[in-house]
């Protein structure tokens, strides 16, 4: 199929964002961007309230979709073990049409020369705990750090009743931590009402970081929260700190008033201070 964009064991990322008028795929689309706008940054910022606007201004705008499993009769079960795992892994089905979530690659045109992109994703409530979010981001990850060969991937999150999840879920993938934006955007209130500014919480993934956490989330050794994601940074620093010293000699505690010196007395002083002397 040409609309689809990605696609990996479980779900398949497709840039055809179309459906029919007063369709349940109509339906969908509009509650998962809703969703999207209420917890995500770029979408508030986007020129214009649409979706099909918004994913024009993406590098890209996908809709997550399911994989259909392969099921087997009785005589298909008799087959050889190694053919059918094999099958259980890949379907060559095309996947449901109803989307169960969006997926997107936002970069500003400032940033594009920096190598820099946002990324942001929301799944339908029934669809999460599977792993399509997870497999979905990874996906995305995966073509803009192997294809576009960008820098670094960030995730804008907005304190929202969502937020933790959200965090907790960038922290497995294999983002970090990065700081707090006090009161950073702004957010409509619903039906014209009083808007809120929101704190805004940013993680974001580099390159390197990329090429390193691909094998740790193989091996299923990914951080699974937050606190677990700062002491694993803890334990890297006084890594290299340990590995400084053993280069460079152990560094040595001192008074704070130690370091402070008196100026050395220039020549001329010298010589005045001989000239007073001897007078």
């Amino acid at each position: 199929m040409d609309d689809i964009f990605l696609q990996a064991d479980s779900v398949t990322l497709s840039i055809d964002l179309q459906a029919s008028p007063f369709s349940t795929r109509e339906d969908t689309l509009a509650s998962l961007w809703h969703e999207l706008k209420a917890n995500t940054v770029e979408p508030l910022q986007a020129s214009a309230l649409e979706l099909t606007t918004f994913a024009d201004e993406c590098l890209f705008c996908a809709l997550i979709q399911e994989r259909p499993k392969v099921h087997y009769d009785d005589e298909d079960l008799l087959g050889p073990l190694p053919h059918l795992e094999t099958q259980e892994c890949t379907s060559s089905q095309p996947p449901n049409n109803d989307p169960i979530g969006l997926i997107y690659v936002h970069s500003s045109p400032a940033a594009i020369p920096a190598q820099e992109v946002n990324v942001g994703i929301v799944v339908c409530s029934q669809k999460r705990r599977r792993g399509y979010a997870r497999e979905a981001m990874l996906l995305a990850l995966g073509w803009v750090f192997d294809e576009l060969k960008f820098h670094r991937a960030q995730a804008a999150i907005m304190d929202v009743a969502g937020k933790d999840r959200a965090i907790l879920f960038f922290t497995s993938v294999g983002f970090s931590h990065e700081g707090i934006r006090r009161r950073s955007i702004y957010q409509p209130g619903m039906n014209g009402g009083d808007g809120e500014w929101k704190d805004v919480t940013y993680l974001a993934m580099l390159d390197t970081d990329w090429v390193v956490r691909k094998s740790l989330i193989a091996r299923g050794c990914a951080p699974s929260t937050l606190w677990e994601e700062l002491l694993n940074r803890h334990a890297r620093e006084r890594e290299a700190l340990a590995m400084w010293e053993e280069r460079h000699g152990r560094l040595k505690r001192s008074a704070s008033m130690e370091t402070v010196r008196r100026a050395p007395k220039s020549n001329a002083a010298e010589k005045q201070k001989m000239t007073l002397e001897e007078v």
